[in-house]
């Protein structure tokens, strides 16, 4: 709910309904919209009795993320966008996220995840290769990092997660990024 005064005594009462949570979540992956990202996880905190701070939204990430079974040895959480150099996260731990995607609530994850050459922040990427719409991931990226966590469907489906960091520019972050994703393509089927 909100209210809009233009003045004493004249009171503009409206109330907005907000998407389901799920459909937040994948729009959120999709697109790598690092504001929705911080505000959810601010806002876990406020609905569990907080002020609704980053602390404490993190706390709650992490605690649910170890509860669940995710192996959280060795991630730290700064921000909910994960934009700070000082954000810690592990292949294992993306990997075993991404393992949720089938199971309720998670399915949001699966359906955020962008297409190779179809939609979100791939969807001018490997077009014309055997990776488009092959190919759902979630990529990330700041200075002197590259992260790309999905599935590769190369006659079985390959879970996997990249998480490159050194001294290279955001171009150098997406040609690893596509030369690790031209390798999985040749893994062979069991």
């Amino acid at each position: 709910d909100f209210c809009l005064s233009r003045g004493l005594g004249d009171v503009y009462k409206r109330q907005i309904q907000s998407p389901p949570l799920a459909d937040l979540v994948s729009a959120m992956i999709r697109s790598s919209d690092n504001l929705t990202a911080e505000l959810l996880l601010r806002e876990l905190d406020r609905a569990r009795g907080g002020p609704g701070s980053t602390a404490g939204g993190i706390a709650i990430v992490l605690n649910e993320a170890a509860r669940l079974g995710l192996p959280v040895s060795g991630v730290r959480m700064v921000d909910g966008s994960g934009l700070s150099p000082d954000d810690r996260a592990t292949c294992d731990v993306l990997v075993a996220a991404l393992s949720l995607a089938g199971r309720a609530p998670f399915g949001s994850i699966a359906s955020g995840l962008s297409v190779a050459g179809r939609n979100g922040t791939l969807v001018n990427r490997f077009r014309g290769t055997p990776a488009e719409a092959h190919l759902w991931a979630k990529t990330g990226s700041i200075d002197g990092v590259a992260g790309l966590v999905g599935v590769l469907q190369a006659g079985v489906p390959l879970h996997f997660a990249l998480l490159a960091n050194g001294d290279f520019g955001y171009n150098a972050g997406i040609a690893l990024e596509d030369r690790v994703v031209a390798a999985l393509q040749t893994y062979p089927e069991p």
